[in-house]
């Protein structure tokens, strides 16, 4: 199977899983799928709220009970069971031997524990009330490529939640993993006595390489890993793989070059960028940490919830180590100068409140530390000697290559003598080279042989527009369609999610469709009304987490991110309503 014929078929199970939801399970699959974990008593679904790889519905219980139903979406999800099981193992984990705050678990399951297998594996937990951080520490208005750190916010109030994101940290920390790979789901339904690793990770990483470029790059049921050189050079030859395995994974002579001799460089550098834990412990590391996933309290700052654990792994200890990225909100990819000045304010304050964390930690514990042994320490020096942006090309996808990353660790390896390290002879890049040429002509020879006969054929029987799925989706494709779900277009780096939702949800503007992955907008609540349709107003998320029903019903203007809907809208049905602003274009 070729790369265009599996982009087909991710195309094909997400259509065919919306189409389905649209017409056999809506609000009353899932009523009917919550109310069997709570025998069989009545609840309404209020409405739903969509990320990058979940949709998530909100149920009310007549009690007032509400609880978060969670679906994976086929076509953004590559292994949606594993994704499930290993999200929920994290999940069990952390509310049993932690104290970090995270929505109560209720059940899961697989599709075959579905009243309606075709929907797919679920995970269900209480819906927590809470405002998501980044609405509460950006800039408004929203800039088109995502939210932007306010400049305003006193660092008093920067350092109360920094301090309590320090504390969280200091509690995975503080457990440790003999091995590299994800947790798996205790037999029993009392509290685990041990936690083994026996998989490999499933990453973001991984998920993203096969959705959108079309590669399989790893077996996330293989054995895991023993020590960090191994899997970091693991990681690194997943972007090999998939330069390697899609046809089109390069533009030209020069591009192919400068590719491949990176990524040779990159694997020669991996024992210069390995701590004395090369051997373990491993703790707990999530790929996906975002003040989106961070609800709290508006009024107080105090954290809630900390939600989405999925891409969650025993990791390198030097992974949870690394600054978090996350305090300006977009990833190192997608950072301009003014970035790179904000972040190193904010990672002041943030040092400063892991290292007052860990003294107040010392002294409950009754311990004493040496300086040289603390994660605060550790990650000064992560910051100091370039491994945080080695780690950064590490987690990377596809913002590998380029600008952005490389000259901010090149200073670093100029430094330490590390330049010339890794260089592969002329000889093995020039033969790399001449086979990317021959697999780029041949696609688009065949490009263009499909391109002629679906010209051929519209000539006779007029159809959508034909796109270049491997090079990703063509803006005006959604404008050669008549219907919402006739067309279905993956991006390389966007998700359900991605996009705010717009008053037609058929139409995307140009710079819709071309967001980073960095700057993902928040999730939106979507309400239906009795007839399980959508209603006019799109609310935000933050406001119905700490709402009760009345509210989600009755938002204030101003937190609104769209007009009403029109009456031809209303008409659609609640899941079109929302899906096609979304990915399709």
């Amino acid at each position: 199977m070729d790369d265009d014929e599996l982009n087909t078929l991710h195309e094909d199970r997400a259509r065919t899983w919306l189409d389905y939801y649209n017409r056999s399970y809506g609000p009353a699959g899932v009523e009917k799928l919550a109310s069997q974990y709570r025998d069989g008593q009545h609840c309404e679904c209020l409405g739903f709220i969509h990320g990058g790889f979940n949709i998530c519905f909100c149920v009310l219980f007549d009690d007032g009970a509400m609880w978060a139903v969670r679906f994976p979406i086929a076509g953004s999800v590559m292994h949606p069971e594993e994704k499930v099981r290993r999200e929920v193992a994290v999940l069990k984990f952390v509310q049993e031997k932690t104290q970090i705050p995270v929505p109560k678990l209720i059940a899961y399951g697989s599709a075959s524990d579905n009243h309606d297998p075709e929907i797919g594996p679920y995970l269900i937990s209480e819906w927590v009330r809470g405002k998501p951080l980044v609405e509460l520490l950006e800039q408004l208005p929203r800039p088109e490529w995502g939210p932007v750190l306010r400049d305003d916010i006193d660092d008093d109030i920067f350092y109360k939640i920094y301090s309590q994101m320090a504390d969280i940290l200091l509690e995975l920390a503080s457990h440790d993993f003999g091995k590299i790979g994800a947790l798996i789901i205790p037999d029993g339904d009392g509290e685990a006595t041990s936690w083994p690793i026996c998989t490999r990770p499933l990453t973001r990483k991984m998920n993203e390489i096969q959705r959108a470029g079309y590669v399989v790059v790893d077996d996330c049921t293989a054995p895991p890993f023993d020590n960090v050189t191994d899997y970091m050079k693991h990681l690194l030859q997943q972007n090999m793989t998939h330069l390697y395995k899609q046809r089109n994974s390069v533009d030209d002579e020069e591009d192919a070059r400068s590719k491949f001799i990176l990524r040779r460089r990159l694997q020669a550098l991996v024992p210069h960028f390995t701590s004395k834990f090369d051997s373990g412990p491993f703790t707990l590391f999530c790929d996906d940490v975002h003040p989106r996933n961070i609800l709290v309290d508006e009024n107080t700052y105090k954290i809630t919830a900390i939600i989405d654990w999925e891409w969650t792994y025993a990791a390198p200890h030097d992974f949870l180590v690394t600054p978090p990225s996350w305090l300006v909100f977009g990833t190192p990819t997608s950072w301009i100068e003014s970035d790179e000045v904000k972040f190193k304010k904010q990672f002041t304050i943030f040092l400063q409140a892991l290292e007052d964390a860990e003294s107040r930690r010392e002294k409950d514990l009754a311990l004493e530390q040496p300086n040289e042994q603390r994660i605060s320490t550790a990650m000064r020096q992560s910051f100091e000697d370039g491994t945080f942006w080695f780690v950064q090309l590490l987690l990377q996808s596809f913002n590998f290559d380029g600008e952005a990353l490389w000259p901010h660790l090149e200073p670093f390896l100029r430094e330490r003598g590390l330049l010339e390290v890794g260089i592969p002879d002329e000889k093995e890049v020039e033969e790399f080279v001449a086979m990317k040429m021959r697999d780029l002509h041949a696609y688009k020879e065949e490009l263009q042989k499909k391109s002629g006969e679906q010209h051929a054929e519209s000539e006779v029987d007029p159809s959508p527009l034909a796109s270049d799925h491997t090079n990703g989706p063509t803006n005006d494709d959604a404008a050669a369609t008549a219907k919402p779900l006739d067309e279905l277009h993956e991006q390389s780096q966007t998700h359900l999610g991605d996009l705010e939702p717009t008053t037609d949800p058929t139409k995307l503007s140009s710079n819709q469709t071309t967001r980073s992955a960095g700057h993902r907008t928040d999730d939106h609540l979507v309400s239906l009304n009795a007839q399980g349709k959508t209603d006019t107003d799109i609310s935000d998320l933050p406001s119905t987490r700490t709402s009760e029903r009345q509210r989600m019903e009755s938002e204030d203007p101003q937190d609104q991110d769209t007009m009403p809907a029109s009456e031809t809208e209303k008409q659609r049905t609640w899941l079109e309503m929302m899906i096609p602003s979304c990915i399709f274009n």
